[in-house]
Parts: C-alpha cells; structure tokens; sequence
C-alpha cells in the first residue's frame, strides 16, 4: 500500500475514533441530564407520545393505529387528546407526521427485545398507566441516542472541511450550545429526527464530491434520506427541494439516482392519503392559524429571533457567528460544498419566513427557540469558518477568540439552566394562550417580553434553588405562617361573597397575602415549584363537603416575615351546574401546609359559587 493510501487510511480511522468518543460522550451528558437530577417529564411533551408509542404498538399488538387507546390513560373526561385524531378511515391516529417513529424504529426494536426479555417474553400491555413511566424514560433515552449520533455526524461533516481543532469546537457548540441539547435530546420531537437526516444528507453529498468510485450509491442514500425528511415534518419540502436542485445541478445524469431514492417519501405520502384523505396529513388541520399580515410578519420575526424568552440569538448568541461564516460561504460559492450550502441557507428564508407568519410562533411550552432548531445543522456548519479565522490569528488571545468564548459561555450557560433548572415558566403565574381567530396574544402581561422573570432566568433561579435546597434547612417548616388579607378578581375589584359564573367559565383571582412566620416565602420567580414554594391553594367542594377540583394562586416574590406580596392564577368553575364552595389556604408546595392566621376581613376567602349551564 502505498505512503498516500496509508496515511488517508490512518487519518478516517483517526475520525472514526473521534466520532466515536463523541457519540458517547454526548449520549452520556444526554442521558443524565434525561433522568438524573431534574424531574424529567419536565422536558418533555404531549407532542411526541404517538411516536414513542408506534413501533410498541405494532411490534406488541400488530396495530399501526391507536384504536386500542380510545378511552384510556390519555383520555379527559371521555375526549381524545388533541395529539390523536378521528381519521377519515375511522381510525385514530397521530395528528402528527410518524417520520420520528421510522426514524427511531431500529432503537425501538431493539428496546421491546430488551422489555421481552425482562418480562419473561409474556406480553406488555402499553395502553396501561402502569406502562407511561416506561415510555417517558426509553422516549427520552431514544432522543438522546439520535442527538448524539447527529453530533458524531457533524463532526464528521465538519472534518471533512476543517481543520480537527475548528471541528471538535464546532462539534461542541452545536451539541451543548444551542438548543440540539435542550430539545432534541431531550424528547422525540421532530426537530430532532430533522437534525439527524440532514445532516446525513449533507455528508453524503460531501462525500460524493470526493469519492467518485461510490459517488452513485450516496446520491442514492441521500435521495432515500431526503424523502425520509418529508414524513418527519412537512417544512422539511424546503430542504428536499434545495436537495434536488443541487443533485441535478451538480450531477446532471447521476442525480438520476438521488430522485429514484426520493421514493421513500412514498411511505409518510401514502399515510396521510390513506388517514386523512390528502397530502399534508393532520398538519392540515393548522392551516387556519396563519396570519398574512405584516404586523404578523413583525412579531414572529423580532420574537423568534430576539424575544427574552423564545428569541434564537438569546438563547444562543454564539449562532452569530453564523453570519460571518455565510459571508465566507457565499464568496466560494464557485466551489461544489458551498453550492449545497447556499442552497440550504437559502430554504432556511421561507423556512423562518412561515413561522413569523404562524400566530403561535413561539411554539407552545417550550423552552426557547424549539421550532428553529430545524435550522441548527447549517447554522452551527456555518460557524465554522468564523472559528476557523479566529483561531488562525498568530496571537492565542486574539479579540475574536474572546468574542467567540464569551458568546460560548452564555450559550452553555442558557442550556445548561434549561435542562437542569427546568420549571414551567410558561403556565405560571398565567398561561401563554392563543386565539384561533386572533393574532394578537391573550397573555396580557405580555409574557414572552418580559425581561424580569424572562423563561433563561426563571431557569437559572430554578437551578440554584435546587442546588442549595434552602427549604430543607432546619425549622424552615415551623416557621412557616401566613394569612390572606383579601381576594380580588382580575381588575383588582374585591371578589364577592358568592359568585353566578357560567359552567366551565374561568376567572382570574388575586390574593393579597402576608407572611407572619420567620421563615421567608419563595415565590414562583424562584422556580421552586415542588421543592418548596408558596403558592395559595383553592379547593372546590360540593354540597357534600366533596372536594370537586383543585387550583393554584401563585405569590410573587419573596416575602420576608410581615411583608406582603400578590398571589394570581386562574381558575376555571366544574362542568357541572351546582352550588360550591371555594376554601383558600396557604401552602408550601410539597412541604407543609402553613398556620393560617385569619383576620376578622377575611371572611371572603370561603365564597359559595353556583355554576350556571349557559344552555338555561
């Protein structure tokens, strides 16, 4: 073999190694942060139960539909979840598109072979509670599994143009500094799966403008990648078509092969024709939450890219670097690798140009920017060339390295309070809720623009109460007393003695309330949650002293002794017309249950409230 060979072969192996080492490095961080010392469902989302659930579903039970879960664990009252849908077959269904479970099924086959064998090769019942924890824990690992093989890949894409030192750091921010952490590791949304074929799809390519001995069979495995993309989510089309433009472009009569590998879009197309009678499937059913407004246009944009709590260059401001790296980009754009990359920076545009117009642009309740983490894989390959030129100055701590490490720090930073602090910041005190026929947001507090109690710093205050646990210091339990001076409605009225409120109506209540212990109060600010904080408890009862519901009034602050503060929330009245009662009463979340000391004007924290049918 000859000197040349040889050395090649050494340095593939010598990448081969480093992927390796990054695999399991990231599945390790991935891992632990899935299930060690934050509650782990509070990352996760309703969104990605269907594909947790499929390959289970027909490996065990020989089904492709949820028929088998109609009235079960996730049922409310007798009505389906919003993430299952009634079909036009008459069958129930994911409304969302079912490219992670195909993405992820060699994982699962491989987790119901280890579930066989604990249990002794009898059958699993799924639709079981006894079975959520299970398919909490093995979703959570099985995204952490595709995270950290993505990285590996990057890595590899990286090596493939870059020096080993500008791809290891490269590497490094896209797994621990954007939101491919928070997110794609952390659950089976569809970013996650995203992430991973593209950036398979991109190596392939690179590959093939290399090795033209296999060029034909990775135009083939990307063209089967690429329509993979379209059955994990349906804005994957602007990638796909900025593929096939580069492959017939680029390969002429080779790209022959790339399109005869799109036929694996044919799998998610004839699922949806089959399910829902058209193309797009139960995405169908959003088409009427976007707004063709300006004003809409504005918001999304300013809000996606630099809201405190959703924007993209505040979570991760070293994705900056991404602009100058584009600008490198587009001064090679003779050469083939960066043809592929304009052409991807350039479906990036109606990419984030749908989302400002879509009237939940913030994505629901999420930490950060989840929907643009779509993006993360040319973004962070971007990054690169700044890297690259800001560690080819002579001088080691040139202004640039200490920009970059700056901008690196607080990107870490911002991910690591998010995993390990997480709180639900978005439904306390108030939710962030929509109106499907309105773009305007009806949290009026204008939540995602806060900068005080903003979702990054909810999360750090969260992580460091967790660290010092100051409600586990000695006495803090006994000296813990208060006492509620007066409810008020949403205007800040007095709240009456009775109330006539509509079945299933809702009302949000103010407490104004006073700390009389030693101990200090931690308000929701503090992302105590569970762990010890200070929330005002409401219990519904029903003529039989029958507790009905129960709610939370969530005080602000930290109240010392004798100080007061402001408890809100908002509480929504049974769905069965009747006479109630309403009893407030001060609470340490999963500590103790404070004295309450009553004054004579308090009588109003017992109210009867009778619940009127609106059909009458």
């Amino acid at each position: 073999m000859s000197i040349k060979w040889q050395s090649l072969l050494d340095a593939q192996r010598f990448k081969l190694k480093d992927s390796w080492l990054i695999f399991f490095a990231c599945l390790l961080v991935y891992s632990w942060s899935a299930k060690g010392i934050v509650n782990y469902q509070a990352l996760a989302s309703p969104d990605s139960i269907p594909n947790s659930l499929l390959a289970f579903n027909w490996l065990f039970n020989g089904r492709l539909d949820f028929d088998n879960f109609r009235q079960g664990i996730y049922y409310n009252g007798g009505l389906p979840p919003y993430f299952f849908w009634e079909s036009k077959s008459a069958h129930l269904v994911s409304v969302y598109p079912i490219g992670p479970a195909i993405v992820s099924f060699p994982i699962y086959v491989c987790f119901a072979l280890l579930l066989w064998i604990s249990h002794g090769f009898q059958s699993i019942e799924i639709t079981s509670a006894a079975f959520s924890d299970t398919r909490l824990l093995l979703e959570r690992f099985a995204a952490a599994i595709i995270a950290s093989f993505a990285v590996a890949l990057f890595y590899q894409l990286s090596r493939l143009k870059f020096e080993r030192s500008v791809a290891l750091i490269s590497a490094f921010i896209y797994a621990f500094a954007t939101h491919h952490w928070v997110i794609n590791s952390q659950a089976l949304w569809q970013h996650g799966s995203t992430n991973l074929v593209l950036i398979a799809v991109m190596l392939c390519f690179f590959k093939a403008n290399r090795d033209p001995t296999t060029k034909s069979l990775l135009l083939l495995n990307a063209g089967i990648l690429g329509g993979l993309m379209l059955g994990i989510r349906p804005t994957n089309l602007v990638f796909l078509l900025s593929i096939v433009v580069y492959a017939i472009a680029l390969y002429r009569r080779q790209a022959f092969f790339t399109v005869l590998g799109l036929s694996s879009a044919l799998i998610s197309i004839a699922w949806n024709l089959y399910y829902f009678k058209s193309f797009t499937g139960g995405y169908g059913t959003f088409s009427n939450l976007f707004t063709l407004t300006f004003e809409q246009f504005i918001a999304g944009f300013t809000g996606l890219l630099f809201s405190p709590s959703r924007g993209l260059f505040v979570y991760s401001p070293i994705l900056v670097l991404a602009i100058p790296g584009f600008i490198q980009i587009f001064r090679r754009w003779k050469q083939k690798d960066e043809k592929l990359l304009i052409l991807l920076f350039l479906s990036c545009i109606p990419l984030l140009l749908q989302y400002c117009l879509f009237r939940m642009w913030w994505a629901g309740a999420s930490y950060g920017y989840r929907f643009l983490t779509d993006l993360l894989p040319i973004l962070c390959f971007s990054v690169n060339y700044a890297i690259a030129d800001a560690l080819s100055r002579r001088k080691l701590l040139n202004l640039k390295i200490l920009i970059v490490s700056g901008l690196l720090t607080f990107s870490v930073f911002v991910q690591v309070v998010g995993v390990f602090g997480a709180c639900f910041w978005d439904g306390i005190p108030t939710v962030i809720e929509y109106d499907p026929f309105s773009s305007k947001l009806t949290d009026a507090e204008g939540k995602l623009w806060q900068y005080p109690d903003s979702q990054i710093e909810r999360h750090a205050h969260s992580l460091m109460f967790r660290i010092t646990h100051p409600t586990r210091q000695p006495n803090y339990t006994s000296g813990l007393a208060g006492q509620i001076l007066q409810l008020r409605d949403a205007e800040k009225n007095p709240l009456p003695d009775t109330l006539s409120i509509p079945v299933g109506g809702k009302i949000r209540v103010r407490a104004i309330v006073q700390n009389t212990g030693t101990s200090r109060w931690f308000g929701y600010q503090t992302g105590a949650s569970h762990l010890g904080e200070a929330r005002v408890r409401v219990l519904f009862t029903d003529i039989l002293k029958q507790n009905v519901a129960e709610y939370r009034l969530f005080i602000s602050g930290q109240p010392r002794r004798g100080k007061t503060a402001e408890a809100i929330g908002d509480i929504t009245f049974p769905s069965k017309p009747g006479t109630y009662t309403l009893r407030f009463s001060l609470i340490a979340e999963g500590v103790s249950e404070m004295p309450t000391h009553l004054p004579q004007s308090t009588q109003a924290i017992e109210a009867t409230v009778t619940s009127i049918d609106q059909r009458y």
